[in-house]
């Protein structure tokens, strides 16, 4: 979905490059695990639609609740490449790559040295680089590696890993071996709300909070008060947009980052023009375009 406004395949260097050129600092990736261990970035439900088209099926609650049944191998057998089913490494690779390459604040010094360099955090204060590690990607194992794939390119400073669940032990295993990786602590919209006393609790627990924008106001105003950053998901129109403004949200994720990207761009311009007195007391920022 990243990808899709620019017409290039998610996870490719050229997709993370050009969304971080239009000004997109926030990425949330998806990882499934294959059944010999290694991470692929993609949504379970995206690598079952193409494993079928090439042949492949496998009922849905098998690839929601256990390791993803094809290897590695089968998956680049079946036709699903490196470019839209990237492993892990390679997309935190491009990720690297294309922060060298796009203006994300101060350049990133390029030496000419055939070696990468790591990331520095005095370019990539904006930057946030969201891991969803899906069902049984979510495990000790996979986190693990995950977090020295992500140390050993340097991206930790940058690093968020999402919790859908309250996982003790696996935030004791981030803040051990990957301090600088911060952990957020998702909320969803369905199912049993949390209390504001668990909102309270997560608050202390987790870096960041991660609501739906479409809970309620009260936990969403909640989760604000309690002080520290809070993420919220899915803002894909106006509406959810004007949500996430109103309580205050600094950053959210999006299925049409650009197009959110450009909202916001023509509401502040709206409010600019306004202290300017350029424009009428009753203008609606949100028609300036």
């Amino acid at each position: 979905a990243l990808a899709g406004e620019l017409r290039l395949a998610d996870g490719s260097a050229a997709a993370v490059q050009g969304l971080l050129q239009q000004g997109v600092t926030c990425f949330d990736m998806d990882f499934v695990l294959t059944s010999d261990g290694h991470l692929l970035a993609t949504h379970p439900e995206r690598l079952q639609k193409a494993a079928k088209e090439a042949g492949y099926s496998a009922p849905l609650q098998v690839w929601n609740n256990d390791l993803v049944p094809l290897s590695l191998a089968d998956v680049r057998a079946a036709g699903l490449d490196d470019l839209r089913f990237p492993t892990m490494g390679e997309v935190l690779d491009a990720f690297l790559d294309s922060m060298m390459q796009a203006d994300v604040g101060s350049p990133l010094p390029l030496t000419g040295e055939p070696e990468r360099q790591p990331a520095k955090k005095s370019s990539t204060d904006n930057l946030l680089l969201l891991l969803d590690m899906k069902f049984a990607a979510f495990s000790e194992v996979a986190v693990a590696a995950a977090m020295q794939m992500v140390t050993d390119r340097g991206l930790q400073h940058i690093t968020t890993l999402w919790f859908g669940e309250d996982a003790p032990t696996l935030r004791t295993l981030v803040q051990a071996s990957a301090p600088a990786v911060r952990t957020i602590r998702v909320f969803r919209d369905r199912g049993e709300l949390p209390s504001v006393i668990a909102v309270q609790q997560a608050a202390k627990s987790y870096d960041m909070l991660g609501p739906s924008i479409k809970m309620p106001a009260v936990l969403l105003n909640e989760m604000v008060k309690a002080g520290g950053p809070v993420l919220g998901w899915v803002v894909d129109d106006e509406s959810a947009m004007k949500v996430a403004v109103e309580i205050g949200l600094q950053k959210v994720v999006s299925n049409k980052p650009l197009a959110m990207h450009h909202l916001r761009h023509s509401w502040r311009c709206a409010c600019q023009a306004f202290h300017e007195q350029k424009l009428p007391l009753d203008v609606d920022a949100s028609s300036v375009t």
